[in-house]
């Protein structure tokens, strides 16, 4: 495109909306006017807004570790939620009798989530400041439920801190008496366990292993001396004994008994043991005695041999009651031994239980003493508080509907569609106005007739363009009037409107109208 070509366009343009100018400028005034009607149908919300600051007290900040209190984070994470639920709002709204309006469930529940639109809570974290706003058609209404509603709220903080800290001092109260008996069983347990099982819990295993190793030898050297008794006995009388210390006739049966004792010394000592030598030189000798001569009855006498039996029989036996004891109490060690570790094991297990009950019942111990401290506090109202900066007050001025900011964009819409319905309407006429057109399409042209002008023509269309220009500027003045209406905060055409609309009739065509729109829209 050319420069030339751009200059006409751009002069066509200009000449399309010189020519259609009464147009654009009188839809421009149709929906300026239809944006203030608007403006003023609509109903003025005024906005309460009330400032609060959390405070959190310098004992708090002192008490800490040994009070329980809120945090300032649990609080302004908790204000937002518990400002706008349902509970709370349900109470402001039957205090101030705003629920009144409400005829059924759900006319209430609506009116919640109304009241919840017009809400807003905001934070300034930095000050540690929340700015609670309502808005409402009625100023008094919307100042009272802000006052309301903070009210409201710090009372039943303070009250359910005071709950909480009670609630909690009760149940640790309960705790420590069930935990005082729970120790108290335990220590009674542990008690018990040393008056039954005293003997083998202050028993050394190390020591009781000493003992059954020195009863074991002593055991054997009383074995040995009786066994050397017997031994002496039996060659003076020649006869023998078993190992219990009854005599036996003849040196076969010394030989068995000799044997059997070999045997069991076998068992428990290797062949170097001086017992073992010991008896195998005897068991050597006594089978060279019997290789070499048959066996003799005893040479002694009746009476000889009867006195010298009962002094060795006499003699074996104690040493046999002795090996006895011995065996018992080597048995009695043993037995020891082997209970120890069971005993020992259930002592621990009493101990352990005892020490986690101790454990537990300091720990609530600990956690009374804060609770008491946080009752304390929250009894001086020694806590966190909150501090109205700002109570609401009486709103004067309505903060919706901005009737300026519609006025004005109502303007420039219908000087958007005065010119958009100009291009359309050019758009759709196909006369041609240029002899460049003609020249596009490639048709020559032959003549150019001016346009003839008539005078009375002429008079007649400056006389209806001053009509439509008094007409337009009428009009533009009355939009002005509006305009500096609403830059005094006059409110002198909203009253008209609004007690038009308060007649019947107004009212019926206007909720008409209004259910027209929102079923489009």
């Amino acid at each position: 495109m050319t420069a030339t070509e751009s200059q006409l366009d751009y002069k066509k343009y200009l000449y399309l909306a010189y020519k259609r100018r009464f147009l654009i400028i009188f839809i421009t005034i149709f929906i300026t006017f239809l944006a203030i009607l608007v403006s003023l149908v609509k109903t003025n919300k005024y906005q309460a807004s009330s400032t609060v600051f959390i405070e959190e007290n310098v004992m708090a900040n002192l008490m800490k570790g040994v009070a329980v209190t809120p945090s300032m984070d649990a609080k302004i994470r908790v204000l937002t939620t518990a400002m706008q639920s349902r509970t709370m709002l349900l109470q402001v709204l039957r205090e101030l009798n705003m629920d009144l309006q409400a005829r059924n469930d759900r006319e209430l529940e609506e009116l919640i989530e109304e009241v919840r639109r017009s809400m807003n809570v905001r934070l300034r974290a930095g000050d540690g400041l929340f700015v609670i706003s309502f808005t409402h058609q009625e100023p008094r209404e919307a100042r009272d439920f802000v006052n309301t509603l903070i009210r409201r709220y710090i009372e039943e903080n303070i009250s359910a801190g005071r709950d909480d800290t009670y609630d909690a001092f009760r149940f640790l109260a309960e705790q420590i008496e069930v935990h005082r008996e729970r120790l108290e069983a335990a220590d009674a347990a542990v008690m018990e366990l040393r008056v039954q099982k005293g003997d083998l819990l202050n028993r050394d295993p190390g020591q009781l292993l000493e003992q059954i190793a020195m009863l074991e030898d002593r055991l054997q050297e009383v074995s040995m001396l009786r066994f050397e008794l017997l031994s002496r006995a039996s060659m003076e009388e020649s006869l023998t004994f078993d190992e219990q210390g009854n005599p036996m006739q003849g040196q076969l049966s010394r030989l068995d008994a000799l044997e059997r004792r070999l045997d069991e010394l076998l068992l428990r000592y290797g062949p170097a043991y001086p017992e073992v030598v010991r008896i195998k030189s005897e068991i050597e000798r006594l089978e060279q005695s019997i290789r070499e001569a048959p066996e003799q009855p005893a040479a002694t006498g009746p009476r000889s041999r009867q006195r010298g039996t009962n002094v060795f029989n006499l003699q074996a036996r104690e040493l046999q009651a002795q090996e006895e004891r011995l065996r018992r109490q080597i048995a009695y060690n043993l037995e020891l031994l082997d209970n120890i570790p069971l005993a020992q094991a259930e002592f621990d297990e009493l101990q352990h239980r005892r020490a986690e009950q101790q454990k537990v019942l300091e720990q609530l111990m600990n956690r009374y003493g804060q609770a008491e401290v946080s009752r304390q506090m929250e009894l001086q109202d020694k806590t966190t508080t909150f501090r109205i900066v700002d109570p609401a007050i009486l709103p004067t001025a309505p903060v919706s509907p901005n009737r300026l900011l519609i006025t004005f964009m109502g303007m420039f819409l219908g000087l958007g569609a005065g010119l958009g319905l100009t291009l359309g309407l050019d758009f759709l006429d196909h006369t041609v106005r240029h002899i460049d057109s003609l020249k596009k399409l490639g048709i020559p042209v032959l003549a150019v007739v001016p346009e003839m002008i008539d005078p009375g023509r002429v008079r007649r269309e400056r006389s209806r363009n001053l009509y439509l220009y008094i007409l337009a500027g009428f009009f533009l003045s009355l939009i002005a009037g509006v305009v500096f209406l609403e830059l005094v905060d006059v409110p002198i055409l909203y009253n008209l409107v609004q007690k038009l609309l308060e007649r019947p009739e107004v009212d019926q065509v206007v909720g008409y109208l209004k259910q027209i729109y929102w079923t489009i829209f």
